[in-house]
């Protein structure tokens, strides 16, 4: 996706011109972000930027993510809690205000990439 101001955004961009497959990256005119989207992938998330306010030398730093706390695999408790609720074993996961609030911050992404909205 491409927004006003020079933000891209990169989601799973296997399905895009290049292989990457579970890969988010998020870049601007002043840096940018990529990191996996997966348990599987790398704990790493690298961050891009450019030295002396964006005049100097490319530069990346790497932070590495703890996940020895991490219990759950990708999705697995909303997948659980949908079954739950679904077979009437458990409350819904999120409140109708919560997924409300969800559809207004992608309503404002559709606002900002000047997509149309049906």
């Amino acid at each position: 996706m491409e927004f006003s101001g020079g933000l891209h955004y990169w989601e799973r961009a296997s399905n895009a011109h290049a292989d990457v497959h579970n890969q988010t990256t998020i870049y601007g005119t002043q840096g940018g972000r990529r990191f996996g989207s997966c348990f599987w992938d790398s704990p790493e998330i690298e961050f891009f930027s450019l030295a002396d306010g964006g005049k100097g030398m490319p530069r990346r730093d790497t932070i590495t993510l703890d996940m020895s706390q991490h219990q759950q695999k990708d999705n697995v408790a909303l997948d659980k809690a949908w079954l739950d609720y679904l077979c009437q074993a458990g409350p819904v996961l999120m409140t109708l205000d919560h997924e409300w609030g969800n559809l207004a911050i992608l309503h404002k992404v559709y606002e900002v990439a000047k997509w149309p909205q049906g």
